[in-house]
């Protein structure tokens, strides 16, 4: 009964999302899995069958029946893990969107159950369960900035967060937003250069409240250039998985309409040859190419812009080109600088934003001025940045930016 039962499971999307959103994928997964290795799943009619043999049956049903595992790869991850704990393992981009998503009965679990498996980052955060929970999340995002060679992590603070009194540059390891974001794709988060080979200088006030970056502005949000803010619960999950015509065309048609908005200048060049432009800034000349066939020019003074009806020009660009640009869309906002350069920003991201470039990170932020110092709005990919086109050659020129 039970091998049935976890076959049935494992078979349909359905019952995989049944399956990880059962209570034992709540508090069990942190007492459990992630400490023992011969962890056991209770069966409906009081049998039990090892963990490791669904994650087989899993990993066969992956390979035969082309089953998407999507929202158990990481609990699998955590499994394997629980016999080889690397003293110095990081915890990648890709895992922490995963481990963020997770739902968990006491959300300062998600932290403690991570202390083995990273003992040189949650394993520095001491468990203590009277402890407030934005307390926690605050250090441990400050252990994981000081304890990683790379500081990615603060990406994940542009997320949704649930906890409201928490600083801006904190990961709300509660938050249950969807694992997926634009810089995830593509790899988006590790090969673009905007500080050019410089090393991150991350510091913090000595309450550990305030977070200290080096860097420089670049350039502003402008206000008239503004893409509509996608929501990702619009739509089903489901229909993420390949990215679906219908969530496609529904993107790139309200994209056009933005797009069709747009009546300055320096927002429309879109001149070159895309093979002449080197595969990492290819992200960016697509989205430029992509305006090109939504939009043309109406008025050659005005330069206003209208739709165009190119349906099948659409089509294959979107055959040629990475089919996850409509995600990207979706999970950001898309807008122009007040200097003409398209960019791609986190969906709360406003008109006078400022685009800024720090040390050691791989995209650059936007931040908002609040009084002296900054909140952090999140990461963007935006045109003529990504190269280090902006860096300076002296570091002396560099800023200190104070975030709250």
């Amino acid at each position: 009964m039970a091998s049935r039962v976890l076959v049935k499971a494992c078979r349909d999307e359905k019952g995989l999302s049944l399956l990880r959103d059962a209570p034992y994928w709540t508090r069990g997964w942190t007492l459990q899995e992630v400490a023992h290795v011969s962890v056991k799943v209770l069966c409906q009619d009081a049998q039990v069958t090892e963990l490791k043999s669904m994650y087989k049956a899993l990993d066969f049903l992956r390979d035969v029946r082309k089953v998407n595992r999507r929202g158990i790869t990481f609990h699998q991850g955590l499994f394997e893990r629980a016999c080889d704990r690397h003293p110095l393992r990081d915890l990648h981009a890709y895992d922490a969107g995963d481990l963020i998503s997770m739902k968990v009965s006491d959300p300062r679990d998600k932290v403690f159950a991570m202390r083995s498996q990273y003992p040189h980052t949650f394993g520095e955060v001491r468990v203590d369960y009277n402890r407030s929970v934005s307390s926690l999340f605050a250090e441990t995002t400050r252990r994981m900035l000081q304890g990683h060679e790379t500081p990615h992590i603060l990406f994940e603070a542009s997320r949704s967060p649930k906890l409201t009194n928490l600083p801006s540059w904190v990961v709300d390891w509660a938050s249950d937003d969807a694992a997926e974001r634009f810089w995830a794709y593509g790899a988006l988060a590790f090969v673009f250069t905007p500080s050019g080979t410089s090393q991150s200088r991350i510091s913090f006030s000595q309450n550990g409240e305030n977070l200290y970056l080096k860097g420089r502005m670049v350039g502003t949000v402008g206000s008239s250039h503004i893409g509509p803010r996608f929501s990702y619960y619009e739509t089903q999950e489901e229909d993420f998985i390949g990215c679906s015509p219908e969530v496609a065309n529904s993107v790139l048609d309200l994209v056009s309409i933005w797009a069709s908005g747009l009546a300055t200048t320096a927002a429309y060049d879109l001149g070159g040859d895309v093979s002449a432009f080197p595969a990492r800034t290819g992200t960016m000349h697509g989205f430029a190419k992509l305006l090109s066939l939504l939009v043309h020019r109406k008025d050659l003074k005005g330069l206003r812009l209208t739709k165009k009806n190119r349906p099948k020009a659409i089509k294959h660009w979107m055959q040629s080109h990475e089919s996850s640009y409509p995600e990207y869309f979706r999970t950001g906002r898309v807008f122009f600088t007040t200097d003409g350069a398209c960019g791609l920003g986190p969906r709360n991201l406003e008109p006078g934003d400022l685009i800024c470039v720090f040390s050691g990170f791989s995209l650059p932020f936007v931040a908002r001025a609040q009084g002296s110092s900054f909140v952090l709005v999140g990461p963007g990919i935006v045109d003529g940045v990504m190269e280090g086109e902006h860096w300076p050659e002296d570091e002396s020129q560099l800023v200190e930016f104070e975030f709250i």
